[in-house]
């Protein structure tokens, strides 16, 4: 099993999301195609285009987190923060490594129980 770890950004300007798409990711890295989501709510709701970056275990936290710095960096996003996975975190390389490394962990550690259940109820 290909196992692939997921991010989801949200973006209000088309425009930086469409920078981000036209982007080339790093071997072992796919961007979605892009989803339009309308919400409702408070100082938070509005229409955002949505893309998933899908990125596999042979993929380096570093070469990724880098790679998704700096890419937001060259689209405009500013300094101080950027929701990624509906989690607000500090526009830094290292902070951005970091919310990957921990995507990883997550989403490993909910595959795992995942497989575990299943072969229990098998």
């Amino acid at each position: 099993m290909n196992v692939k770890n997921k991010i989801h950004l949200d973006f209000l300007d088309e425009e930086l999301a469409m920078s981000l798409a036209n982007a080339l990711p790093p071997e072992g890295v796919k961007i979605s195609k892009p989803k339009h989501l309308i919400e409702a709510g408070g100082s938070t709701g509005g229409v955002f285009t949505q893309y998933v970056i899908e990125f596999g275990l042979n993929v380096s936290s570093i070469v990724f987190g880098s790679w998704l710095y700096d890419r937001l960096k060259k689209i405009g996003k500013p300094n101080g923060t950027v929701n990624l996975n509906r989690k607000e975190i500090i526009f830094e390389e290292r902070r951005i490594i970091r919310f990957v490394e921990e995507v990883r962990t997550e989403q490993d550690t909910h595959s795992s129980k995942q497989n575990e259940d299943e072969k229990n109820s098998a």
